[in-house]
């Protein structure tokens, strides 16, 4: 039996969907009309990206629903669909309520993930990768430090037999590199290395986590933190290569990643 997988929606085609088809029928549904409510695409994609985490829509469809209930609740209680955004009474009498990412929080509560590129990449020795997953992919950190010891490395994670290979890999290929890129691996032989995936409940295995381990590796050995829009994957040789993959064209757009390094 063949089995065909299909990949999950990316933010941008989601954000389409939710406009053409979810929106119309959730103000259908709830008894409201255009004049009464405006959903941005902006909006939509908050919505999408803090409320919900799916391959699919069916969230994102029961959310755009809860904001236009609460939007009837305001009309049927004859307000006007007065609102609060930054602090200020917003009066839509007459004209649609444009629900702005600002107010999203008062009609749906605190978001329910959180997106912690930024906050997370503030010293040397943090990376981001991308993992492939049924969502369509999700951006994986990795973190390491270095203390005095016996040259052990410690790898934590919940990892597989092919994550912690290419841990020793990008470590050796950086101790044969070192010099070129400038790096202080001097003494490594009285340091310990740990490397650690957190979400540690959660197995990891493959090879793409290679490219990212070697940035990690290097950020920690140079002192320079990696930027924070840019995630990677990609499995590394002994010679310094990255392989091919595929597999991450929803990861990055869903997470506002400006860059990702992979080779296809």
């Amino acid at each position: 039996m063949e089995v065909i997988e299909v990949p999950g929606y990316t933010q941008e085609e989601k954000v389409q969907i939710a406009l053409r088809h979810l929106l119309p029928k959730q103000l259908e549904q709830h008894g409201l009309t255009s004049d009464h409510l405006k959903l941005p695409p902006e909006t939509i994609a908050r919505i999408a990206g803090s409320y919900t985490r799916e391959a699919g829509v069916r969230n994102l469809e029961r959310v755009v629903g809860s904001v236009c209930r609460a939007i009837a609740v305001k009309v049927a209680e004859g307000q006007g669909g007065r609102l609060e955004d930054e602090g200020q009474a917003v009066e839509k009498s007459a004209s649609p309520i444009v629900v702005t990412e600002d107010m999203l929080e008062e009609l749906l509560g605190p978001r329910r993930y959180e997106h912690e590129l930024s906050e997370r990449l503030t010293r040397p020795g943090v990376a981001v990768g991308l993992a492939w997953t049924a969502m369509g992919g999700e951006i994986l950190f990795v973190e390491a430090s270095r203390m005095p010891g016996t040259g052990e490395l410690t790898l934590t994670g919940q990892l597989g037999d092919v994550m912690k290979e290419s841990a020793r890999i990008a470590l050796n290929w950086l101790r044969s590199c070192a010099s070129l890129y400038r790096l202080s691996c001097d003494h490594l032989d009285s340091t310990d290395i740990h490397i650690h995936f957190p979400a540690g409940a959660v197995g990891k295995d493959g090879p793409s986590a290679g490219v990212t381990i070697v940035t990690v590796l290097a950020s920690l050995f140079s002192g320079r933190c990696v930027r924070s829009d840019t995630a990677m994957t990609g499995e590394v040789t002994l010679r310094g290569m990255v392989l091919p993959v595929s597999g991450q064209h929803s990861c990055y757009h869903r997470r506002g990643l400006l860059l990702c390094s992979y080779r296809r």
